[in-house]
């Protein structure tokens, strides 16, 4: 995906999200601190006042629009430096999964799920869903070592979903993770997932 079509993608997401689509404050510190940690300040500075916050508490809720404003903010700095848009997509959905996975909610979480990748990926809707208000996600097994995860009403961008259970997988132990797209359209898309234990 090259940067026309990412804005194009925000642009209709932005259309589409209510007040109510919301993310925790944890994930967006994180992804202030990378910002911090590959543009400096200044774009730490830019990526705050794209949220329209002073400051932001992780376990409040946050309108996931102004995520997507951030993302628009972001972008042309941080794609070039991580190998493109979509390269770029996918580190905020890795981050998102360990800097997760590193909480209080994350560590009991991973606790009660590992070291079995099929356990971890039948709870991740659910801990996704304590995390995100919108989208609804469900997995299917059609053999070991393999899961269909599907995406429904989600607004967060494939590469990033994907990453992100690509993430969680290899926490749980697995090994010669894959994770490939198979889109309907911008809202609806399934991951194709594999592993070796």
């Amino acid at each position: 995906m090259d940067l026309a079509q990412f804005r194009a993608d925000s642009a209709a997401r932005l259309a589409r999200l209510q007040r109510t689509d919301t993310l925790k404050g944890l994930f967006v510190n994180r992804y202030l601190s990378m910002f911090q940690q590959l543009g400096g300040d200044a774009l730490r500075r830019r990526a705050l006042e794209a949220m329209g916050e002073v400051r932001i508490f992780d376990f409040w809720n946050y309108p996931y629009a102004r995520m997507v404003q951030v993302g628009l903010t972001v972008v042309d700095e941080l794609a070039p430096r991580l190998g493109g848009v979509d390269s770029c997509l996918r580190e905020f959905g890795r981050l998102a999964t360990t800097s997760y996975l590193g909480s209080v909610l994350g560590r009991a979480f991973l606790a009660t799920f590992h070291p079995s990748p099929r356990t971890m990926l039948i709870g991740m809707p659910w801990a996704i869903g304590t995390v995100f208000t919108f989208g609804e996600r469900t997995v299917v097994f059609p053999e070991p070592g393999r899961c269909t995860f599907r995406c429904r009403r989600e607004f967060s961008p494939a590469p990033s979903n994907a990453a992100a259970v690509q993430a969680a997988v290899e926490a749980s132990g697995g090994h010669e993770v894959r994770v490939s797209i198979t889109s309907l359209d911008l809202f609806n898309y399934d991951l194709n997932v594999s592993w070796r234990e």
